[in-house]
């Protein structure tokens, strides 16, 4: 039994493994949810690497997003990835797509300079593959606030993100993995990002940070850069 067991989170790590160069996602947003009725769209570019090998090809994706506001605190999104690393043919790289639901915990009538926090829940899967799922809870935490640019007042967003991420053959409705599995063959990732406001419905966005399974020393750096459209 043990030994089925270590073959089991051997081969849990390589498909852990494999996950880890394509199936990468967050808000691109701070903790702030959307309003009721309005939407939201993403574009943007990822790059990852090895952090233990400055030699290895980076991997590139490029990723396009949607989101709305369902009611008061909640919103929900989804997104598509698509692998466009060096010699990846099309159709042939690790492409994506996930859904995810946020809600506000803290500062739901969205005060500036107060802390905000939110929960988000979702699923991600690999296009051409029927029975591998990801499932991933994600804390939010950060702020937003105003200053002045130009004479007028620009909002800047500060936000970190810590993710934590599950494959298994179907969706899990009610985050039990979370503390039922093995800390240590969790996928967690730590995210730090800023967005900031050039008009009200046009926002870049940058965030930094690393994947990893068992230590964070090991695992993947990746860096997003992209531009958050807001509609009412």
């Amino acid at each position: 039994m043990r030994l089925m067991n270590k073959i089991r989170d051997i081969i849990t790590l390589i498909i852990l493994a494999g996950f880890l160069l394509g199936c990468y996602a967050t808000t691109h947003r701070g903790p702030r949810t959307l309003d009721p009725g309005q939407v939201s769209a993403s574009t943007s570019y990822l790059r990852f690497n090895d952090a233990d090998d400055d030699d290895d090809d980076p991997g590139e994706l490029v990723l396009v997003e949607g989101r709305a506001g369902l009611v008061k605190g909640i919103d929900i999104g989804f997104m598509r990835t698509f692998e466009i690393s060096e010699g990846v043919e099309s159709g042939e790289g690790i492409d994506t797509y996930w859904f995810d639901s946020k809600f506000q915990l803290l500062n739901r009538n969205n005060l500036l300079n107060k802390p905000t926090m939110s929960l988000g829940y979702g699923f991600g899967k690999l296009v051409n593959e029927d029975d591998l799922w990801v499932n991933t809870l994600y804390l939010l935490m950060g702020g937003d606030s105003y200053h002045l640019m130009g004479g007028e007042s620009k909002n800047i967003s500060l936000f970190y993100s810590f993710r934590y991420e599950w494959i298994d053959e179907e969706i899990n409705w009610i985050p039990s993995w979370a503390w039922e599995e093995d800390f240590n063959e969790i996928r967690k990732a730590h995210i730090m990002g800023i967005e900031y406001e050039i008009n009200k419905n046009f926002k870049p966005v940058i965030e930094i940070g690393r994947f990893y399974v068992e230590d964070f020393s090991d695992g993947l750096n990746v860096l997003t850069a992209g531009i958050n459209l807001y509609m009412k």
